[in-house]
């Protein structure tokens, strides 16, 4: 059962939102997601959005996505959350999701 479950799991991507809800402003955001993913993860920066990265992954383990979303309302929320929000919607509506209910923006209107 384990062996089954890893075979299926190595096939799926991780998408990891980063909550910045108190980084405010736009060069504090860039800083924080720097210091914490860009050089942490080895990976490359999207060119769909500044708070965008795609982490390398290892063999046997899923590729990592990771958005950071910022104080909504503040000047880095404005810059960032609009363009974020839409790329993990995208991400989640591409995906195979027939069969399932998919309500990430209650979710995460809940956990911001």
């Amino acid at each position: 059962l384990q062996q089954k479950y890893m075979q299926n799991w190595e096939s799926k991507e991780l998408i990891v939102v980063h909550n910045l809800r108190s980084t405010e402003m736009v060069h504090e955001a860039l800083g924080v997601f720097d210091k914490q993913i860009h050089k942490v993860y080895d990976g490359v920066r999207s060119h769909l959005g500044d708070l965008i990265y795609t982490s390398k992954s290892a063999p046997g383990m899923p590729a990592m996505h990771h958005v950071g979303i910022c104080c909504d309302g503040s000047p880095a929320g404005r810059r960032f959350n609009a363009a974020n929000l839409e790329y993990l919607r995208k991400m989640v509506e591409l995906r195979n999701t027939y069969g399932s209910e998919v309500k990430l923006g209650e979710r995460l209107a809940h956990e911001l």
